[in-house]
C-alpha cells in the first residue's frame, strides 16, 4: 500500500462518517479547506443524497407535530362542554 492510499483513505472515511470538511483537512495536514475538497469533493455526492434525506424527514417530523398540534387546539376547542365555558365579563375588554 501506498503513502497517497492511507492518506486517500485518511481523508475518505472521514467523509464517509460525515465529519465536517474542515475537520478532515486539518487531519490531512492541509491549510486551507479548499484542497481537501477539491481533490476528495467528488465522495461527497452520497452525503448530499443522505443530507436530502435527513432534511426531508426532519421536513416530514415538523409537519406531522403541526398537524398534531393542530388537532388538539381543535378537539379543545369543539369539545369543550359549553357548562365550562365561562361568558366573559367586562372586565377583560379595556376600553
Amino acid at each position: 500500500m501506498r503513502a497517497y492510499d492511507l492518506r486517500r483513505s485518511d481523508a475518505s472515511l472521514p467523509i464517509e462518517l460525515g465529519t465536517h470538511p474542515n475537520a478532515i483537512s486539518e487531519r490531512v495536514g492541509q491549510s486551507e479547506i479548499g484542497v481537501p475538497m477539491n481533490v476528495y469533493g467528488h465522495l461527497y455526492k452520497s452525503a448530499q443524497a443522505k443530507l436530502t434525506d435527513d432534511l426531508s424527514a426532519l421536513v416530514d417530523a415538523a409537519r406531522f407535530r403541526h398537524r398534531a398540534r393542530l388537532c388538539r387546539r381543535i378537539v379543545r376547542i369543539c369539545f369543550v362542554p359549553a357548562a365550562d365555558i365561562a361568558p366573559p365579563s367586562f372586565e377583560e375588554y379595556p376600553g
